[in-house]
């Protein structure tokens, strides 16, 4: 090899060591940036010539400008960022269920627990006008809080859908890079070049939108990534996308993809993530407290309108019902006093309570399905609510841990540690002195055998 070849060697190893300080530079500069990988120069020998029998090497090369990957961390982390969406969203909408249900002052319970209190201080004195206008004061109340505590669960659904809807336009941003990131990383590295910001870049959008809505991925040629949701519904293949759509039916927000002409309805199992658990509380843990709480309602109002008719006013009358029956807006029927049948039809003198503690009897009847009182019932409902709330939060907190775990996992095995980047700093910076050196010794040969020659 002449000199000017092993100046040209030396020169390979200058630009290579350069490279790779800028390289751990740039490392360095990321090293609190989110969801940056390390970087790292690819080098490899350049091929060595035969020289009078002489493997003679060239220099090095830098191949190209890699990033870390860990394809198992990477997958694990989509998994738990679908999980820790999913029990995320609950949190918010089960708090208020909570409120709702709660066992204070003015609870359903309490209301309750009021309405036959009254009537058992009627029976005391079923003649006295105070209690009687409790028992009517009371029946209003109750009806209220039946009342109020369905236009709760109706409101908390209603929270819902607005959380849904706001989260579609930012969803439809969100599929659209990653479609543009698919394109240009397909076209940087058809030619040779490297596309490692962009799958950076790439990675935490597909992170956001699996903790959002739950999404599977595939991988395809060149790089891309394809996107769907958990039933299969497609959102990106390649550089195109899908249309994330919501529309109301009925009160409830609805979801469809939208792909050209044609339109696939989205439903609460085509969704992992926030929507997931959005979906699962409105449509079926409010749904089934809604259903429950018209149970309770209608079976109070059927069991004291049935033992009400039985018994006698101060009247005298008889059959009258308490409450109104056969309309969505139940009211107190009985409009005076002395309509309140509070004497049974055994004497049904003013003075008699037979009816009147009937009713009171039935606060501890077992009368929902012959197995729970109103009272066992209505706790019922609370304690589904309170027991979904406790596995919330312990699930909600060990979906945080394990995201915490894999996300440290990541940090160790891909993000840059400043102690090793250190190390290849200096290593660096040896080996492009060395190259500096070289070529300087070469330098001076030229320049000796230069002056042999005069």
């Amino acid at each position: 090899m002449s000199l000017v070849g092993s100046l040209n060697t030396g020169l390979t190893g200058i630009l290579a060591n350069q490279k790779a300080v800028e390289t751990t530079g740039n490392n360095v500069a990321n090293v609190n940036t989110p969801g940056y990988s390390r970087q790292f120069a690819r080098l490899s020998p350049n091929i060595a010539i035969n020289i009078q029998g002489h493997i003679i090497g060239q220099g090095v090369n830098v191949l190209e400008i890699s990033r870390e990957y860990d394809h198992f961390i990477s997958g694990q982390l989509l998994n738990q960022h679908n999980v820790l969406g999913n029990e995320s969203a609950k949190k918010g909408p089960l708090a208020e269920l909570e409120r709702v249900f709660n066992t204070g002052e003015y609870s359903l319970a309490s209301h309750i627990e009021r309405f036959f209190g009254a009537w058992h201080d009627l029976s005391q004195n079923p003649s006295g006008y105070v209690e009687r206008d409790r028992v009517l004061y009371e029946g209003d109340n109750l009806l209220d809080s039946f009342a109020q505590t369905k236009g709760e669960l109706v409101k908390i659904g209603q929270n819902i859908n607005l959380s849904l809807t706001t989260k579609v336009n930012e969803i439809n941003l969100k599929v659209q890079e990653v479609a543009k990131l698919n394109e240009n990383i397909r076209n940087k590295e058809v030619l040779g070049h490297t596309a490692s910001n962009d799958r950076d870049r790439r990675d935490l959008l597909l992170n956001d939108l699996s903790n959002m809505i739950g999404i599977q991925t595939y991988q395809s040629e060149h790089g891309q990534t394809g996107v769907q949701l958990p039933g299969g519904l497609p959102l990106v293949q390649g550089n195109y996308t899908a249309q994330f759509e919501s529309y109301y039916d009925g009160d409830n927000i609805q979801f469809r993809i939208k792909t050209g002409d044609i339109i696939f309805p989205a439903t609460k199992n085509n969704f992992g993530g926030e929507f997931r658990g959005f979906l699962d509380i409105r449509d079926t843990l409010i749904q089934e407290l809604e259903n429950s709480l018209d149970e309770l309602k209608n079976s109070m109002v059927t069991q004291v309108n049935a033992q009400h008719e039985d018994g006698y006013g101060l009247d005298g009358i008889t059959g009258r019902p308490f409450f109104s029956e056969g309309s969505d807006v139940i009211i107190v029927e009985i409009k005076s006093t002395q309509e309140i049948a509070a004497a049974g039809a055994t004497t049904g003198a003013p003075g008699d309570n037979e009816n009147a503690l009937s009713i009171y009897a039935l606060f501890n009847a077992q009368v929902i399905n012959d197995k729970e009182s109103f009272m066992e019932f209505s706790g019922q409902m609370s304690s589904t609510v309170g027991t979904e709330s406790r596995r919330n939060a312990m699930a909600l907190g060990g979906a945080s841990d394990t995201l915490t775990q894999l996300e440290n996992m990541r940090e160790a095995s891909v993000g840059v540690s400043l102690e090793q980047e250190i190390i290849n700093l200096t290593l660096f910076q040896r080996g492009f002195e060395a190259c500096c050196t070289y070529v300087s010794t070469i330098d001076e040969m030229m320049a000796t055998v230069l002056n042999m020659k005069r």
